[in-house]
């Protein structure tokens, strides 16, 4: 059960990682992306890191995505999506 757990948050980490990378390379090539879409030019990287995560995780558990969720709403959806994906 660990073991289980403990794959789903790596490849969660790495899909959340491959997803910020994707946003500033387009921002830098283009000069928009979902991070500027998002309003999350100035934010710190552990707000950009958790709605990378936040975004992976309901797209690869088939959640409904909810764009205008607020960022601590986030942060306690994404631990229960963790929990929930745990006990699968």
């Amino acid at each position: 059960m660990l073991r289980l757990l403990l794959i789903i948050l790596f490849i969660s980490h790495w899909g959340a990682c491959f997803w910020y990378y994707l946003g500033v390379n387009e921002q830098e090539s283009s000069g928009v992306s979902w991070i500027d879409k998002a309003g999350l030019i100035n934010t710190s990287i552990y707000e950009k890191y958790v709605t990378s995560l936040y975004f992976f995780i309901t797209t690869m558990s088939t959640v409904i995505f909810l764009p205008n969720i607020k960022r601590l709403d986030m942060a306690i959806s994404l631990r229960i999506l963790l929990m929930k994906e745990s006990l699968q």
